[in-house]
């Protein structure tokens, strides 16, 4: 059985190149377009009995933002790990992401591979080396 994963971003191209670079990966992945829609379809999930495993999560989406959403899961009683992305720098966010249950966060720009890389380290899947070809040419 494949491991379930989330995927909230309001940005149809990111949520596409995510669930996709996941899906390669062997990784059953569902796109949720806000936050909204994440936490209805966690918990949905959760009422049938088939949780995921994780939850991928922008921070600024519309109608329920990653902020809220990983807290309103905490109050409902879910427990989801959880890697957020986010061009948000400030070391607030991350404390308080942290606080809320956040395993990861990774700074926008990210490479695609790393996330693929720490998905795989978190449900405990293969992790394969992952780096840049402009890394590899440098260390020629």
């Amino acid at each position: 059985m494949s491991r379930k994963i989330v995927v909230a971003d309001h940005a149809p191209a990111v949520r596409y190149t995510i669930a996709f670079a996941l899906r390669m990966k062997g990784y059953e992945v569902q796109e949720a377009q806000d936050g909204l829609e994440a936490l209805s379809m966690i918990t949905e999930a959760e009422v049938e009995g088939l949780p995921f495993d994780l939850l991928i999560s922008e921070i600024h989406m519309p109608k329920l933002d990653g902020d809220d959403l990983i807290r309103r899961l905490q109050k409902d009683g879910f427990s989801i790990p959880s890697i957020f992305v986010t061009a948000d720098h400030e070391p607030v966010t991350s404390r308080r992401l942290m606080k809320y249950g956040c395993l990861d966060i990774l700074y926008k720009p990210y490479d695609i591979r790393l996330l693929v890389r720490r998905v795989d380290h978190l449900l405990g899947g293969r992790v394969l080396p992952c780096s840049p070809p402009l890394l590899q040419a440098k260390a020629s």
